[in-house]
């Protein structure tokens, strides 16, 4: 027995007719993969509105520090679990939060470029805090920080300021 072999268009014919039946097994495991993905973006967007609404930072937190263990300069610290940066220049000290503003995304220092830079889609900020290039449009966050004897004090954050 010789098999006719079928053109695209009688593929296709056949494959419509069969999707079209609202009993056909292949419309309905189409509907349960639908219906999954819909719950799994359900899922995600729950998750990603929980962690968005949530704080960046806990602002009830203080970090104390000897001033022994901060030199003129910057050093990266860890005040309520996340990374802060410490510039101490003389008797005053800055610290700001190495998180972008625009989506949250770490920030590290390159001093060849004498500049901040995201990690996520390369937004840059200069040495003050202010936004530089990218995507980012908003001064990094600044935590109150100063000396108060031998000790360097961070916090508590309340409401974080932005670098001017």
């Amino acid at each position: 027995m010789e098999r006719k072999k079928e053109s695209a268009r009688d593929e296709h014919r056949r494959c419509t007719a069969a999707s079209a039946d609202p009993r056909s097994a292949g419309r309905r495991e189409a509907l349960k993969r639908l219906g999954r993905s819909f719950g799994a973006l359900a899922v995600g967007s729950l998750v990603m509105s929980r962690t968005a609404c949530a704080p960046i930072i806990d602002p009830n937190t203080i970090t104390e520090i000897p001033i022994s263990d901060l030199p003129q300069g910057r050093k990266i610290i860890f005040h309520a679990n996340r990374r802060v940066e410490l510039s101490r220049s003389g008797d005053t000290v800055e610290a700001r939060l190495m998180v972008c503003t625009h989506e949250f995304c770490d920030l590290a220092w390159h001093e060849a470029e004498d500049n901040y830079r995201c990690a996520c889609h390369d937004g840059k900020f200069f040495p003050d805090g202010r936004p530089k290039s990218g995507p980012v449009g908003t001064a990094m966050f600044v935590l109150p920080a100063r000396i108060a004897g031998d000790i360097v004090i961070v916090g508590p954050a309340g409401e974080l300021q932005l670098a001017r």
